[in-house]
């Protein structure tokens, strides 16, 4: 064979390699193509690693570990809502192209939750009877390895295989797990956590949120516009009455205090306002989007009518 048909067969062997690997690749979609959107929730998912490593190789602070500790659980924290949010922006923002990225956001939130508890281990020189023991009496600890398996779990099932071997109703009946295990995550970051609550009661505002839409949509429930604008400012109470009864119990400040800054906005926006402004953000992207929407032929006819 020539030297040109060496090369040719060389590089006929090394785009195959290529196409079979390229569907794996976090920026490309299923057919290998790069996708825009991907790559930029890429970057997105990288950046707090980056920033970890930035500060570790800095070394400014005086524990480097506590301080890894600390953020890779609330990044782990801030992406596994992240996930959570994605099925239902999709439906009401009609951008399908989002469910791309719901499984990155899902494995970003395993991955640095991974790494919070490999540095935690770190920060205690491996002590495994200390580890266990904290693991069985200490609640807060308890409640983020359960969290933590449960997100394993789910990450080792992430995948084309999975739903086949599960059915594709046994498997979203499993994935149903990110909720608990969310609910979980954020009982730990709130046990963990003993004096900021601000971020505990959003992140809480906006679970309870998702976890309400989803119901209404599983029971068929209306989940118009209107119905939205209407559980918005009851979503934003409950936000409310989290975040007093974690200051209540985590610090001792009185619940009128809380509620005094959320009336008089003293101390700016409360978690409950940003709360209830998203709702009100999603119910009127519902809105925009229904009247952007082309109209069905059936509906033309009968408005010329």
């Amino acid at each position: 064979m020539s030297v040109a048909g060496d090369l040719k067969t060389k590089k006929t062997a090394q785009n195959r390699a290529s196409s079979r690997i390229a569907p794996w690749l976090p920026w490309t979609d299923r057919s290998g193509r790069t996708s825009l959107l991907k790559v930029v929730f890429f970057i997105i998912c990288c950046a707090p690693a980056v920033y970890m490593a930035f500060v570790w190789w800095m070394d400014k602070l005086p524990n480097m570990t506590t301080f890894v500790v600390k953020e890779s659980g609330e990044w782990s924290m801030r992406f596994v809502v992240a996930a959570l949010a994605i099925s239902p922006l999709r439906r009401i923002a009609k951008l399908n192209k989002l469910i791309l990225v719901r499984r990155m956001l899902g494995l970003t939130s395993l991955f640095y939750g991974c790494v919070h508890l490999w540095f935690y281990f770190t920060s205690e020189r491996f002590n495994w009877p200390f580890i266990l023991e904290g693991a069985l009496t200490a609640p807060f600890l308890t409640t983020g390895y359960i969290a933590l398996l449960m997100m394993i779990i789910l990450g080792l099932t992430s995948n084309d295989l999975s739903v086949r071997l599960f059915g594709t109703n046994g498997w979203r009946r499993l994935h149903w797990a990110i909720f608990p295990a969310a609910v979980l995550s954020l009982v730990h970051f709130i046990l963990e956590r003993r004096t900021d609550g601000d971020e505990i009661a959003l992140l809480s505002g906006v679970i309870l949120y998702l976890i309400v839409y989803r119901v209404m949509r599983n029971y068929n429930l209306p989940t118009g516009p209107v119905v939205l604008i209407g559980i918005a400012p009851l979503i934003a109470l409950a936000t409310a009455g989290m975040e007093m009864a974690f200051y209540k119990f985590a610090t001792g400040v009185h619940a009128q205090t809380i509620l005094w800054l959320n009336v008089t906005f003293a101390e700016g926006m409360r978690p409950a306002w940003w709360v209830l402004i998203a709702c009100l953000c999603v119910a009127l992207i519902m809105i925009v989007k229904d009247r952007m929407a082309p109209a069905q032929p059936g509906r033309a006819r009968r408005a010329r009518a």
